[in-house]
């Protein structure tokens, strides 16, 4: 065996062990195979709605559009209330009710279709409510996580939910495909439906649970909080409004955070962007439905390569690292604009997407750790906004650029305030100073509720960027990254694949 062969083996055995390790933990367990169970439903749906209304003839190609938009933007309008929500309550009970409407909106068109009803209309109303439920569930699960991750695994367990839910996203839409043809979009939804209220029993499971002690630590704690206690303490609690007005202060007192996200948000219309103009350029050719179906392979392959980089590696300075991973999403468009070479098109994209969902599982550990418990909710609530929302941001810029000629010069442009965002934040003393070895935030030696008198009142023992910082509540939370005193989800900015 050469020395190559050695370490590619040693490699995947690496890699091998990382996954079997963290399903050995039951409370990540737990978690695991609820989320991927609800999105091997999230993945079909896309599939089946395409179906109901235009070949089932209750709508219009445009209607599409149409109810995806009404589902973003309700996510958008109402992420940092759901962030506010997830710091003032039990973070699983949020989730349980976010899947219980989520799972009841796809029962509902279920219902509809299967008796031959609904219309575009009957779709937009679901997917309201599907996107107001997930505003709501995203930031309690990114602020969940460090409480049920292995101590010391952190970014391993970022990665692997990303890396299970890419490899459902590419499988289950041909599967979907095949059952929307045999049994019809009803049923589709209506195994999505299922998929939801299946993670909520699994998140009951888990809200029980005690995790086992781990390397002489001690336990960590009860996933669930006292009800007493918590009906005691959101008696004192102010508005969401304050609160959210509070968690903005946490990102503005943070360099480091602030930068961060603004940069991934920019990059974030590349993407956006690309799968727009791209399919555009190539389909109108001969053999160019083929070409961008190559396109597409090389976005998986990329993405299940940039999910095992994270399950194997961890980069000492973890935000450097994450914004040199915002270069290749410059790059792509580029390529696209001026030399429109194939083979470098694939390339690239590939690149591009080992970058993306590698510095997603690093960028996500980083926020999860040096934030405190008790405002992660709300602070991550502002990172996902920015990933939400810079989508659709890009999908318009690019049909624009498209309808006025201007492809070269709108891309050129992205290209630069995405290089421009990411040099300016990689000259933060902050982020240049932020390591993976290091538990204190280095640009804040304050304590977390310190900024404003609400904040402080809210959390008077919170400390900033400690490993063991305690959530809301009573409820104390484990290190979630025992290997070094500190440790790195979704971009947040998840940045989109």
């Amino acid at each position: 065996m050469t020395a190559g062969q050695h370490r590619a083996r040693s490699g995947r055995a690496k890699s091998g062990r990382a996954r079997s390790g963290l399903l050995r933990d039951r409370p990540y367990r737990t978690l695991w195979l609820g989320q991927s169970v609800s999105s091997v439903g999230d993945a079909a749906t896309p599939v089946a709605l395409t179906y109901a209304l235009i070949r089932d003839g209750r709508g219009r190609v445009s209607d599409i559009g149409v109810v995806l938009a009404v589902l973003t933007l309700s996510q958008v309008a109402l992420l940092l209330t759901g962030g506010a929500w997830a710091d003032r309550v039990d973070r699983v009970t949020a989730m349980i009710g976010s899947d219980l409407v989520r799972g009841l909106s796809q029962l509902g068109i279920a219902v509809i279709l299967l008796r031959g009803g609904g219309n575009v209309w009957t779709f937009a109303v679901a997917a309201a409510c599907y996107g107001a439920a997930s505003a709501f569930f995203k930031p309690a699960a990114t602020a969940l996580l460090p409480q049920v991750a292995p101590p010391g695994r952190l970014q391993e367990a970022n990665a692997l939910l990303s890396l299970t839910r890419k490899t459902i996203a590419v499988g289950a839409p041909v599967v979907a495909g095949a059952a929307v043809l045999a049994v019809g979009a009803g049923t589709v939804y209506l195994f999505d439906g299922v998929t939801f209220l299946t993670n909520v029993l699994m998140l009951r499971r888990l809200r029980g649970m005690r995790a086992v002690a781990v390397g002489g630590r001690p336990a960590r704690a009860r996933l669930s909080l006292d009800r007493s206690s918590l009906d005691r303490e959101s008696r004192t609690r102010s508005s969401l409004g304050r609160e959210i007005g509070a968690g903005w202060q946490e990102v503005r007192r943070r360099p480091w955070l602030a930068a961060t996200i603004a940069a991934m948000s920019v990059a974030n219309l590349s993407t956006s962007m690309f799968v727009v103009i791209t399919p555009a350029l190539l389909v109108p050719h001969p053999g160019g439905v083929t070409l961008w179906g190559i396109v597409l392979g090389a976005s998986a392959a990329g993405a299940a390569g940039g999910g095992v980089l994270a399950l194997r590696y961890r980069p000492r300075r973890p935000l450097l690292a994450c914004l040199v991973c915002l270069v290749p999403l410059a790059l792509q468009l580029l390529v696209l604009a001026y030399l429109r070479i194939v083979v470098l098109l694939v390339v690239v994209r590939f690149l591009a997407m080992v970058t993306v969902f590698f510095s997603n599982a690093v960028w996500a550990s980083v926020l999860q750790r040096r934030v405190p418990s008790e405002v992660l909710g709300r602070v991550s609530s502002f990172d996902w906004l920015g990933s939400v929302a810079s989508v659709p941001a890009g999908n318009l810029l690019a049909a624009q650029a498209l309808a006025a000629g201007t492809t070269n010069l709108t891309m050129t442009a992205v290209a630069v305030a995405i290089l421009g965002t990411c040099g300016m934040a990689m000259r933060s003393p902050s982020i240049r100073a932020l390591d993976s070895t290091d538990s204190a935030d280095p640009t804040d030696s304050t304590q977390a509720g310190s900024t404003d008198s609400a904040e402080s009142t809210e959390s008077p023992d919170s400390t900033a960027s400690t490993d063991s910082a305690t959530p809301a509540g009573p409820l104390p939370v484990s290190n979630a990254d025992a290997d070094s005193p500190a440790d790195l989800e979704r971009p947040q900015v998840r940045l989109s694949g």
